[in-house]
């Protein structure tokens, strides 16, 4: 458990990790530096699967290239951070549809 975990509960963390039980898509959005990424890393850690971040611009490419290899080809939860610097809102919306279908 990191240090930010101890001083800031996250009280959104059991929501996530129930959500994540009924469905395939959770949306996490808030302003900046709320703490979103740490939350994913939160929930990364103890429900496993992968997390995935698109600062990153060689996933960004390959979520570009397949984007249903992208959604599909990791373990279970894909947890997806910075999502929208993928740049290209039609791929975002096909990654959350597709992620709806796997």
């Amino acid at each position: 458990m990191d240090d930010i975990d101890v001083l800031l509960p996250r009280h959104a963390f059991d929501l996530i990790n129930a959500r994540l039980g009924e469905g395939r898509v959770v949306a996490v959005n808030g302003a900046r530096q709320a703490g979103k990424t740490a939350l994913l890393r939160m929930v990364h850690r103890h429900s496993g699967g992968t997390l995935s971040t698109f600062d990153d611009a060689s996933t960004v490419e390959a979520a570009r290239r397949d984007p249903f290899g992208f959604v599909t080809g990791f373990p279970y939860p894909h947890l997806i951070d910075e999502i929208q610097r993928g740049g290209d809102p039609v791929l975002h919306a096909r990654l959350m549809h597709l992620r709806g279908m796997a």
